[in-house]
């Protein structure tokens, strides 16, 4: 028996698998967002992390798309398309209306500098 069972108070049966069944044997599971197992809870740190890294991405590529960048798959279009032209448009007022961005600052910034102000007023 490994030494973490043998000096359990439960003995064998203390094993979040069993706890697990045993939870849903009396049907008194924990409300949902809450963990019962401690051994989840080492998991959010690392994806706050991504889901923070993900946010400052989309925030950046949201920026390039306001100033003129596309997807991979609209770079056969022309730059004079209607359909960039809408994509590029939505992209600016969606800055806008998030705050990140002014209109005036959309057209005089260099895009480095937006998507550094961008990011800067998102985070705050």
């Amino acid at each position: 028996m490994p030494a973490a069972v043998a000096g359990s108070k439960n003995g064998a049966n203390d094993h979040a698998w069993h706890r697990k069944l045993a939870l849903d044997r009396v049907g008194t599971r924990p409300p949902i967002g809450i963990r019962s197992d401690p051994s989840e809870i080492a998991v959010v740190p690392d994806n706050t992390k991504s889901i923070a890294g993900l946010r400052r991405q989309a925030a950046r590529d949201q920026v390039r798309v306001a100033y003129g960048a596309v997807p991979v798959v609209l770079e056969g279009l022309p730059a004079g398309d209607p359909f960039r032209t809408a994509i590029r448009d939505r992209a600016r007022s969606l800055l806008v209306e998030m705050h990140a961005l002014t209109a005036q600052e959309l057209d005089t910034l260099p895009i480095e500098d937006a998507i550094a102000t961008a990011l800067r007023r998102l985070r705050g």
